[in-house]
């Protein structure tokens, strides 16, 4: 079913606010009986906040099924989808941004790569925050600070709502911004030194850091992550194996089929053949 009611505005991320954070876009939408998402996969982070209503949300292999008072966030190049329910459709207010490492923000708000959920009762608080956005002008650098301003505001109410808060350690605040990047940028050629100058620590460290907190390098963090939306792809998508291995950020497909079956035990057109029936 079509969506009966959305409204939307969007910002100008090229306005010198000298933050780090860009708000993007916010919205408020009243959805049809089972209206499906178009997108499948965003470019930038977008945070929902439900009003009332239900549905569902699918990422990383796993379905959430939401209602009031939930918040989910859309993951920049992972794949996606989230629906309305039929018999009560959810309504909710969005806020889309990106930035040097928000997903330490929004971890504090109990939001992570892992689990991109959470509960908020006050919901209706969220709605108050986001709703003078959209009705508000873009074009204004004023606006864009006043964006930039609601934004801090919803997570402070969320981090305050988060009771499983402790202090973030400096070695899992890098941590964090490692998976951050991993997920934005897996699609492209990486290396853990890119990886290191992005963040601003010697590779060395880093290196042992990730081992000592994750259990494992992050050269098989990267690769377990590429062959996991790989598996998503071949499943769920008609991509070729060309395609497919281009999104996961390998340069041929003969590598990226070799590299498959060795960690997986199969081939890429097996799996896609047991998987999509």
């Amino acid at each position: 079913m079509d969506t009966y009611l959305k409204r939307m505005v969007y910002f100008n991320p090229h306005f010198p606010t000298q933050e780090s954070v860009a708000i993007l876009q916010c919205g408020y939408q009243e959805s049809g009986a089972g209206h499906i998402s178009t997108q499948r996969i965003v470019e930038d982070y977008v945070l929902h906040c439900i009003t009332d209503g239900k549905g569902t949300y699918t990422i990383n292999g796993k379905t959430y099924h939401l209602k009031k008072g939930d918040c989910f966030l859309l993951l920049p190049n992972v794949p996606l989808v989230y629906q309305a329910d039929v018999k009560n459709p959810w309504i909710y207010y969005w806020i889309g941004f990106k930035g040097l490492s928000p997903m330490s923000l929004l971890s504090l708000c109990g939001i992570k790569h892992d689990t991109p959920v959470m509960h908020y009762d006050a919901i209706e608080k969220t709605a108050q925050i986001i709703e003078p956005l959209t009705y508000a002008d873009p074009s204004l650098l004023s606006v864009n600070y006043f964006a930039i301003a609601q934004f801090y505001l919803l997570c402070s109410l969320l981090i305050a709502n988060n009771n499983s808060n402790h202090f973030v350690s400096r070695k899992e605040f890098f941590v964090e911004q490692v998976i951050a990047y991993i997920n934005s940028s897996y699609s492209v050629k990486i290396t853990v030194q890119d990886i290191a100058q992005h963040i601003g620590l010697d590779r060395t460290y880093l290196y042992r850091i990730f081992k000592e907190l994750k259990g494992i390098s992050i050269q098989t963090y990267l690769l377990r992550f590429r062959l996991n939306r790989a598996c998503h792809f071949l499943t769920h998508t008609s991509l070729s194996l060309e395609e497919i291995s281009v999104c996961c950020g390998y340069s041929s497909v003969q590598h990226f089929s070799f590299l498959f079956k060795k960690y997986m035990g199969t081939t890429p057109s097996e799996y896609r053949r047991v998987n999509q029936k």
